[in-house]
C-alpha cells in the first residue's frame, strides 16, 4: 500500500501544442512525447522544462492532405540508444540517437 503514496499526479502546461499521441519514458526524469500537431518535444518531470525536437523531413515533399496527422507512436530499441517515430511526412520513419536526440536518419515507405 506504500506505493500509491509515493507517487504524485502533476499537470504540465503546454502552450500552444495540441494532444499527446505518444510517450516513452528516456530516463527517470525524461518524457518524450509526440502530439497531434506533428511535434516531438522531451519533458522534464521534475522541472516543467519542455524542449522541442525537430521533426525531420524526407526528400520528397509532403502531400497536402496527410499533414496534420500526428505522432502516434514512439519506440526506443532494446539498447535505449536509437529513438523510432514519424518524420514530418505521415509516411516517414525518422531515427534519433540517445541520449542527444541528435538525427541519424529518416526513411520513407510508398503504399
Amino acid at each position: 500500500d506504500a506505493l500509491p503514496s509515493l507517487l504524485h499526479e502533476r499537470e504540465f502546461q503546454l502552450g500552444t501544442l495540441n494532444k499527446v499521441f505518444a510517450s516513452q519514458w528516456l530516463n527517470h526524469r525524461q518524457v518524450v512525447c509526440g502530439t497531434k500537431c506533428n511535434t516531438l518535444f522531451v519533458v522534464d518531470v521534475l522541472t516543467g522544462q519542455i524542449n522541442r525536437i525537430p521533426i525531420l523531413k524526407d526528400r520528397q515533399p509532403t502531400i497536402l492532405n496527410q499533414q496534420g496527422c500526428g505522432i502516434h507512436a514512439i519506440e526506443l530499441n532494446p539498447s535505449r540508444t536509437l529513438l523510432a517515430t514519424g518524420g514530418e511526412n505521415p509516411n516517414s520513419l525518422a531515427i534519433y540517437r540517445l541520449p542527444t536526440l541528435d538525427p541519424v536518419c529518416v526513411g520513407r515507405s510508398e503504399e
